[in-house]
Protein backbone atom coordinates (compact mmCIF):
# COMPACT_ATOMS: atom_id res chain seq x y z
CA UNK A 1 0.00 0.00 0.00
CA UNK A 2 1.35 3.51 -1.27
CA UNK A 3 2.01 5.37 2.32
CA UNK A 4 1.77 9.66 2.64
CA UNK A 5 5.16 10.90 1.69
CA UNK A 6 4.77 13.55 3.84
CA UNK A 7 5.10 10.90 6.73
CA UNK A 8 9.21 11.64 5.96
CA UNK A 9 9.09 15.67 6.22
CA UNK A 10 11.46 16.62 8.44
CA UNK A 11 13.00 13.27 9.60
CA UNK A 12 16.43 12.12 9.76
CA UNK A 13 17.44 9.00 8.30
CA UNK A 14 20.17 6.58 9.05
CA UNK A 15 21.98 5.46 6.05
CA UNK A 16 23.92 1.88 6.09
CA UNK A 17 25.04 -0.72 3.97
CA UNK A 18 22.51 -2.80 2.67
CA UNK A 19 22.39 -6.40 4.02
CA UNK A 20 22.42 -7.84 0.72
CA UNK A 21 25.34 -5.86 -1.10
CA UNK A 22 28.25 -7.38 -1.95
CA UNK A 23 31.99 -6.44 -0.79
CA UNK A 24 32.53 -3.03 -2.84
CA UNK A 25 29.90 -1.52 -1.34
CA UNK A 26 30.81 -2.51 2.37
CA UNK A 27 34.47 -2.29 2.33
CA UNK A 28 33.72 1.29 1.03
CA UNK A 29 30.78 2.37 2.85
CA UNK A 30 31.85 0.95 6.11
CA UNK A 31 35.36 2.55 5.61
CA UNK A 32 33.98 5.92 7.18
CA UNK A 33 30.60 4.59 8.72
CA UNK A 34 31.43 1.92 11.23
CA UNK A 35 27.99 0.35 13.27
CA UNK A 36 30.09 -2.98 14.38
CA UNK A 37 26.55 -3.99 16.06
CA UNK A 38 24.83 -4.39 12.70
CA UNK A 39 27.97 -6.28 10.76
CA UNK A 40 27.67 -9.43 10.00
CA UNK A 41 30.26 -12.19 9.25
CA UNK A 42 30.96 -11.44 5.75
CA UNK A 43 30.80 -8.07 6.50
CA UNK A 44 33.42 -7.82 9.50
CA UNK A 45 35.56 -9.92 7.23
CA UNK A 46 35.20 -7.04 4.53
CA UNK A 47 36.23 -4.92 7.06
CA UNK A 48 39.66 -6.47 8.23
CA UNK A 49 40.53 -6.77 4.74
CA UNK A 50 40.07 -2.92 4.64
CA UNK A 51 42.21 -2.39 6.83
CA UNK A 52 44.86 -2.27 4.14
CA UNK A 53 43.34 0.92 2.93
CA UNK A 54 44.88 2.83 6.21
CA UNK A 55 47.97 2.12 4.46
CA UNK A 56 46.79 4.49 1.56
CA UNK A 57 47.29 8.02 3.33
CA UNK A 58 50.09 8.81 1.01
CA UNK A 59 48.59 8.23 -2.00
CA UNK A 60 46.39 10.16 -4.53
CA UNK A 61 42.88 8.41 -4.04
CA UNK A 62 40.29 9.17 -2.36
CA UNK A 63 40.23 6.92 0.89
CA UNK A 64 43.48 9.98 1.65
CA UNK A 65 40.15 11.81 2.62
CA UNK A 66 38.21 9.09 3.99
CA UNK A 67 40.58 7.04 6.30
CA UNK A 68 41.14 9.24 8.56
CA UNK A 69 37.87 9.50 9.92
CA UNK A 70 37.35 6.33 10.22
CA UNK A 71 38.21 6.07 13.91
CA UNK A 72 35.28 8.58 14.95
CA UNK A 73 32.53 8.22 12.65
CA UNK A 74 29.91 5.93 13.61
CA UNK A 75 26.79 7.20 11.67
CA UNK A 76 25.66 8.94 8.31
CA UNK A 77 22.36 10.67 7.83
CA UNK A 78 20.74 12.85 6.23
CA UNK A 79 17.48 14.74 6.85
CA UNK A 80 14.25 14.10 4.57
CA UNK A 81 12.20 17.58 2.90
CA UNK A 82 9.07 16.55 1.20
CA UNK A 83 8.54 19.18 -1.80
CA UNK A 84 5.33 18.21 -3.22
CA UNK A 85 3.52 14.67 -3.76
CA UNK A 86 5.40 13.99 -6.27
CA UNK A 87 9.30 15.37 -4.86
CA UNK A 88 11.46 14.96 -2.09
CA UNK A 89 14.95 15.84 -1.32
CA UNK A 90 17.58 14.17 1.35
CA UNK A 91 19.49 17.45 2.40
CA UNK A 92 21.57 18.10 5.88
CA UNK A 93 23.89 15.34 5.73
CA UNK A 94 25.73 14.30 9.03
CA UNK A 95 28.72 11.88 9.53
CA UNK A 96 29.64 11.64 13.17
CA UNK A 97 26.50 12.91 14.27
CA UNK A 98 27.58 16.63 13.61
CA UNK A 99 30.13 16.95 10.37
CA UNK A 100 28.18 18.53 7.79
CA UNK A 101 28.35 15.97 4.71
CA UNK A 102 29.25 16.61 1.40
CA UNK A 103 28.56 14.12 -1.71
CA UNK A 104 32.33 15.19 -2.43
CA UNK A 105 34.60 12.52 -1.49
CA UNK A 106 37.34 15.02 -1.39
CA UNK A 107 35.63 17.52 1.03
CA UNK A 108 32.86 14.69 2.80
CA UNK A 109 32.86 17.01 5.94
CA UNK A 110 32.86 20.41 3.94
CA UNK A 111 28.95 19.81 3.41
CA UNK A 112 28.13 23.73 3.14
CA UNK A 113 25.78 25.95 1.15
CA UNK A 114 26.24 24.74 -2.40
CA UNK A 115 28.80 21.64 -1.32
CA UNK A 116 26.31 20.17 1.11
CA UNK A 117 23.80 16.92 0.53
CA UNK A 118 20.56 17.64 -2.30
CA UNK A 119 19.74 14.50 -3.44
CA UNK A 120 16.35 15.10 -5.41
CA UNK A 121 13.98 12.27 -6.12
CA UNK A 122 10.50 11.74 -8.21
CA UNK A 123 7.96 9.42 -7.69
CA UNK A 124 7.61 6.89 -10.46
CA UNK A 125 4.45 7.34 -12.80
CA UNK A 126 3.79 4.19 -12.74
CA UNK A 127 4.34 2.64 -9.74
CA UNK A 128 3.65 5.58 -6.83
CA UNK A 129 5.82 3.73 -4.41
CA UNK A 130 8.72 4.22 -6.16
CA UNK A 131 10.77 7.10 -5.87
CA UNK A 132 13.31 7.28 -8.79
CA UNK A 133 16.58 10.21 -8.44
CA UNK A 134 17.32 12.70 -10.76
CA UNK A 135 19.99 15.61 -11.22
CA UNK A 136 22.81 16.75 -9.06
CA UNK A 137 22.95 15.35 -5.29
CA UNK A 138 24.68 19.00 -4.69
CA UNK A 139 22.41 21.07 -2.98
CA UNK A 140 23.49 24.11 -5.02
CA UNK A 141 22.85 21.80 -7.92
CA UNK A 142 26.19 21.89 -9.88
CA UNK A 143 28.26 19.44 -11.35
CA UNK A 144 25.13 17.51 -12.56
CA UNK A 145 26.83 15.88 -15.41
CA UNK A 146 29.88 14.43 -12.74
CA UNK A 147 27.61 14.04 -9.87
CA UNK A 148 24.17 13.12 -10.92
CA UNK A 149 22.30 10.12 -8.95
CA UNK A 150 19.89 9.65 -11.97
CA UNK A 151 18.33 6.18 -12.03
CA UNK A 152 18.80 5.42 -8.26
CA UNK A 153 15.43 4.01 -6.74
CA UNK A 154 13.57 3.51 -3.63
CA UNK A 155 10.03 2.74 -2.38
CA UNK A 156 8.11 4.19 -0.01
CA UNK A 157 5.34 1.54 1.25
CA UNK A 158 3.98 -0.91 3.85
CA UNK A 159 6.92 -3.09 3.52
CA UNK A 160 9.21 -0.25 3.40
CA UNK A 161 8.48 2.47 5.59
CA UNK A 162 11.47 3.33 6.97
CA UNK A 163 11.29 1.53 10.89
CA UNK A 164 13.59 -0.61 12.24
CA UNK A 165 12.24 -3.72 10.58
CA UNK A 166 11.52 -2.37 7.37
CA UNK A 167 14.03 0.20 6.04
CA UNK A 168 13.75 1.97 3.25
CA UNK A 169 15.83 0.37 0.38
CA UNK A 170 17.81 2.45 -2.06
CA UNK A 171 19.24 0.71 -5.36
CA UNK A 172 21.89 2.16 -7.10
CA UNK A 173 21.72 3.11 -10.83
CA UNK A 174 24.03 3.46 -13.68
CA UNK A 175 25.43 7.07 -12.88
CA UNK A 176 28.41 8.62 -12.28
CA UNK A 177 27.76 9.12 -8.52
CA UNK A 178 27.77 5.34 -7.84
CA UNK A 179 30.34 3.36 -8.52
CA UNK A 180 30.12 0.75 -11.28
CA UNK A 181 30.13 -2.06 -8.78
CA UNK A 182 27.17 -0.70 -6.80
CA UNK A 183 25.16 -0.70 -9.92
CA UNK A 184 22.13 -2.54 -9.63
CA UNK A 185 22.40 -3.31 -6.84
CA UNK A 186 20.38 -2.78 -3.46
CA UNK A 187 23.41 -0.29 -1.94
CA UNK A 188 21.74 0.84 1.28
CA UNK A 189 19.28 0.97 3.91
CA UNK A 190 17.31 3.77 5.56
CA UNK A 191 16.00 3.93 8.78
CA UNK A 192 14.41 6.61 11.20
CA UNK A 193 16.52 8.52 13.38
CA UNK A 194 15.22 7.36 17.33
CA UNK A 195 14.48 11.13 17.53
CA UNK A 196 12.06 10.67 14.09
CA UNK A 197 11.94 14.72 13.31
CA UNK A 198 14.85 16.96 13.13
CA UNK A 199 15.82 18.47 16.93
CA UNK A 200 13.10 16.26 18.75
CA UNK A 201 14.51 14.46 21.88
CA UNK A 202 14.60 10.26 21.56
CA UNK A 203 12.16 8.24 23.88
CA UNK A 204 15.36 7.43 25.90
CA UNK A 205 16.56 10.95 26.53
CA UNK A 206 12.80 11.65 27.68
CA UNK A 207 12.58 8.70 30.03
CA UNK A 208 15.83 10.65 32.15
Amino acid sequence: MVKDIKELDGVRMIMEPHPEAGGCVWCMFKTWCARPARLHAFARAVLRCSKCLEQTVQLPTPFVYVNPLRSCCTEASFEMKVIDDNTMMGQNGRICYCAPFSPCICLLCCGFGPCGAGMMSKRDEADPAKWVGYGSVFKGGCCDSCFHHNGDISYFDDEHDGTEDRPLEAQAGKNPFAPPCWWGKKAITLRKMASARTGAPGAEAMSR
